[in-house]
């Protein structure tokens, strides 16, 4: 009986931990949406083209940036490296600038699932003033930007982007590859 009861816990725990992590894996199935359509993002290949609103309502294309060095950025605004990530990003804005980078950080498609501010409120508590920087654009990515650049659904994953529009590296974390990214910028 008791051994019966363990069992039946353990399988409730396991149910309980696996519905707190669907919404966001399981949410494009129930709306009927196939992904399997959706082209895949891979380093040197050119970048899927997506179309994102900035918070203040402009829109845009990755393939408006051609030209231009990109770090496409996406983040789940709950995620702590993150937070770290905006603050580095925000202390080498001005090499970066220089350097002509463009960095669109876009919160991916609801979260993951999970509370955290909206992008406007976190890129302003830590981006600090470099948040208006006019080659840092903050946005919300749709279900499919989120589906082509994040299929596992990281909270923090970035992709560099050359001037032709190919993508050239796939990380994590800008706080911890800051010098992967500059070097990226400096030589673009």
């Amino acid at each position: 009986m008791v051994r019966t009861l363990f069992g039946r816990l353990a399988i409730l725990l396991l149910l309980a931990g696996a519905a707190a992590l669907a919404p966001f894996h399981l949410e494009p199935a129930k709306a009927g949406q196939d992904l399997g359509n959706l082209p895949k993002a891979a380093v040197a290949e050119p970048a899927p083209e997506i179309s994102f609103a900035t918070v203040d309502g402009r829109q845009f294309k990755l393939s408006d940036f051609r030209g231009k060095p990109v770090l496409l950025w996406l983040i789940a605004t709950w995620c702590p490296t993150c937070e770290a990530s905006a603050q580095v990003l925000a202390e080498n804005i001005e090499q970066l600038e220089r350097d002509g980078l463009v960095i669109v950080t876009l919160k991916l498609y609801e979260n993951l699932g999970y509370p955290g501010p909206d992008i406007a409120t976190f890129g302003k508590k830590w981006a600090g003033d470099a948040y208006t920087a006019p080659n840092w654009l903050w946005g919300d990515a749709g279900k499919r930007t989120s589906f082509i650049y994040d299929p596992p659904g990281f909270p923090d994953i970035y992709w560099l982007v050359d001037a032709e529009g190919i993508l050239r590296a796939v990380d994590t974390a800008p706080n911890v590859t800051i010098d992967k990214i500059r070097a990226f910028a400096a030589g673009s």
